[in-house]
């Protein structure tokens, strides 16, 4: 019984990282859109471009901007960064256990 509960919690743990994995591809494809409509929309921005008069908005709404995509980007860095260290974990489980099985025989 212990077997097979053993199996459906170990199907389980990795139908949950096939899971985070497609999360995170689609997270890769959505900041690879957004890159790629960035560039296109800032390549077509001339230099001089002001959205207001003052000087000091245009700034602060272009820090605040800066500042959202790097809180998201830094958001993405650490999902690749939990994704890789679970699989991590994945690969030392599945050597303890092969090693605990080369031990019972």
């Amino acid at each position: 019984m212990d077997t097979i509960l053993d199996e459906k919690e170990e199907t389980n743990k990795f139908s949950q990282m096939n899971e985070s994995f497609v999360k995170l591809m689609f997270l890769y494809i959505f900041f690879l859109t957004l890159n790629i409509g960035l560039k296109i929309l800032l390549s077509a921005i001339s230099n001089n471009f002001k959205m207001f008069d003052d000087i000091m908005v245009d700034n602060v709404l272009a820090t605040v901007g800066v500042l959202a995509y790097t809180y998201c980007s830094l958001i993405a860095v650490w999902h690749v960064k939990s994704y890789v260290y679970n699989i991590f974990q994945a690969f030392n489980l599945h050597a303890i256990e092969e090693y605990i099985e080369s031990k019972k025989k």
